[in-house]
């Protein structure tokens, strides 16, 4: 696995300070030839960390002399209002406030690494429990990007804006919010995507629900990852081809679009991770082929997925009643039928990880 770690930094008052971030690097050179390595300004590196374009909280990002981004709401950095730092016992939500760039020359992974010291609202407070600090796809706060499996696919060239939203249930004047973590967040660029790319294929009669992050590497040519193409020859199995909504996936031509679709992109690969008409039908689309597969979807689960085959034919209705095509936008925030999309994908979503205890 070739994995590149990047350091952001946070401080003063609410979220600030600076990061610290590496490029891609030679590790042995032997050669009379030259070789020139730079550290590039973190809008130039491999990973690329500037305030989001055109957007008015991007002023919530600084620049350093070393070239590193700063995120600061603070003293340090006020408004032009006046405004000094978040307000106290409440909840606060900046959409695209920096973005994340894939400037390298492969598809990557991109979240913000967990921690088990990550700083939450204390007990005997509204919303125990939540992060004090969280940070979100673009402008959706329920599409958090910390942890593996919260993580966004970035092809070359793509880039994705990241959202802040802090909970100060329990704090203080001038607290600092990430100082449990020194005050640094951790970005975590990696070409393989979550899922259990290097498992071997298992026979058949032995197959269990894979993520959307195995379907995707599993694709033959669709990926760089050169994994045997499970994806197309299960699509391939279908007679009729693979429907989602109105669109109709068979294993001929259509694998690469399915690697889209997993990868919350329409099937001309523009991103729409903020879109939970393509959330739910990239989870559909695995579960669907799981099933294909013979995956054991039990006689029912436990919570609010209790049926895994009526979480499928509900999540399919849902995407027959929008005319789901795979191009174009349908449940960005505030669409009717945004959240029962959420609901299924996140049913599905924990059948695809094997999250789902089934009962006899």
């Amino acid at each position: 696995m070739k994995r590149r770690t990047f350091l952001v930094g946070t401080g003063s008052t609410a979220i600030g300070g600076s990061a610290l971030l590496g490029t891609g690097a030679f590790t042995r050179v032997e050669s009379q030839r030259r070789a020139k390595i730079q550290v590039a300004k973190d809008a130039y590196a491999y990973l690329g960390l500037e305030g989001c374009p055109d957007s008015p909280n991007s002023s919530y990002t600084d620049v350093e002399d070393s070239g590193h981004l700063a995120i600061e709401m603070s003293p340090e950095n006020p408004t032009e209002g006046g405004g000094l730092g978040v307000n106290s016992d409440s909840r606060s939500y900046f959409d695209r406030v920096f973005q994340i760039c894939n400037n390298g020359k492969q598809e990557i992974c991109v979240w913000i690494e967990d921690d088990e010291d990550w700083p939450r609202v204390p007990e005997n407070y509204e919303d125990s429990g939540d992060r004090t600090v969280d940070f979100y796809v673009e402008d959706d706060p329920e599409q958090s990007i910390i942890g593996r499996e919260q993580s966004v696919i970035l092809d070359v060239g793509d880039c994705v804006c990241i959202g802040v939203k802090t909970n100060t249930k329990g704090r203080e004047k001038k607290d600092q919010l990430l100082e449990d973590l020194d005050n640094e967040i951790v970005i975590i660029a990696d070409e393989e995507c979550p899922g259990e790319v290097g498992e071997p294929v298992p026979p058949d009669n032995d197959f269990f629900p894979r993520t959307i992050g195995w379907w995707r590497n599993w694709s033959g040519d669709c990926t760089a990852g050169g994994q045997a193409d499970e994806l197309g020859d299960t699509l391939r199995g279908i007679e009729d081809g693979l429907t989602l909504g109105d669109l109709v996936l068979t294993g001929d031509d259509d694998t690469c679009d399915a690697v889209d679709i997993l990868g919350k992109r329409t099937i001309e690969g523009e991103v729409r991770a903020n879109d939970a008409a393509y959330g739910l039908a990239a989870q559909l689309l695995a579960a669907k082929l799981n099933v294909e597969r013979e995956a054991d979807t039990g006689p029912s689960g436990t919570g609010d997925c209790e049926d895994v085959e009526q979480q499928i034919a509900d999540g399919q209705a849902l995407l027959d009643d929008i005319d789901f095509d795979g191009l174009g936008t349908f449940l960005t925030p505030g669409a009717d039928r945004r959240q029962e999309a959420r609901d299924i994908e996140a049913c599905l979503d924990d059948f695809n990880n094997r999250r789902l205890e089934f009962q006899e």
